[in-house]
């Protein structure tokens, strides 16, 4: 008998619509204002919120939650650019030390915003015109993801999901010379901290399981990822978290395991899509081969 080519191609456009669709997971809304008095970067607002947003929707695939996040643009005198959640939020205590959540990835994973209208996260850009209009290059369409980066710019897009991992829980106390914590507290972060072999490591189980092991903190820098060598971590080099550089003309995507990080941290993954389905889906995929039985 012969296959219906057609009918094949409707389950499996069927099951591939099922897959592709997000499961539930919630909604993040980011809201962006501009701490700038003077309106001195007025011209680069649309884009950076443009941008903000677009960065957001790519880490909020990953994870469930509902959250109106309000986020502030600043601009001071720093290097390039950098990234934080503007609170924390109370997690419990471990016996040594108490623990406190990014207040952004709380609000995400509870609905309850740990400060009130103040602002969630602070992304601050340097005040000097040049990074803005040299350095970084603003997609025009960041939603998109898929124009090529001038081979001498730095992909905006990319800082932003960079410094929202931040935001979300690439953050904490230790020192990153010492390892020493200030006080009888360290965030979620902090807590899968340990020092060894002349470096630091994150220990979180669901980052080791896609790692396959102690994943390498950034020697200097450790609420990154990845080192150059002789250090372990050369591997995590191309990684949207390391700390080591980022290159130009390179577009940065979030990999398992900076979600696996984030993960450990406390933000709660998207569930994967059911194994049955899977199953399903690779059954009609073998039937649009099938010509004749």
């Amino acid at each position: 008998m012969k296959f219906k080519t057609s009918l094949a191609l409707t389950y499996f456009a069927t099951i591939s619509t099922l897959l592709a669709s997000p499961l539930a997971q919630g909604s993040v809304v980011y809201n962006v204002a501009f701490d700038d008095p003077f309106g001195e970067f007025a011209s680069y607002y649309d884009k950076i919120e443009t941008h903000v947003k677009a960065a957001g929707s790519l880490w909020e695939q990953y994870f469930t939650g509902n959250a109106n996040l309000e986020v502030t643009i600043g601009f001071h005198d720093i290097p390039r650019a950098d990234g934080r959640s503007t609170t924390t939020s109370y997690l419990f205590n471990n016996g040594s030390y108490s623990v406190w959540q990014a207040g952004a990835a709380s609000e995400i994973s509870t609905g309850i915003d740990p400060n009130g209208a103040t602002s969630d996260i602070e992304i601050n850009f340097s005040n000097s015109t040049d990074y803005l209009t040299n350095e970084l290059w603003f997609d025009s369409n960041p939603f998109d993801n898929i124009a090529n980066v001038p081979s001498n710019k730095t992909d905006a897009l990319s800082v932003f999901e960079h410094e929202l991992g931040h935001a979300l829980g690439f953050n904490g106390w230790t020192d990153s010379m010492t390892g020493v914590l200030p006080g009888d507290y360290e965030s979620s972060f902090d807590q899968y901290v340990i020092e060894r072999d002349g470096g630091f490591f994150f220990t979180g189980a669901n980052a080791r399981a896609v790692y396959g092991g102690d994943v390498p903190l950034t020697s200097g820098n450790i609420m990154h990822i990845g080192n150059s060598g002789p250090l372990a971590g050369a591997d995590l080099i191309p990684d949207l978290m390391n700390g080591v550089v980022f290159m130009r003309g390179t577009r940065y995507s979030i990999s398992a395991l900076d979600v696996a990080i984030l993960q450990d941290t406390g933000l709660s993954p998207v569930p994967a899509p059911p194994a049955l389905w899977l199953f399903i889906s690779g059954l009609a995929a073998i039937g649009l081969k099938i010509r004749k039985i």
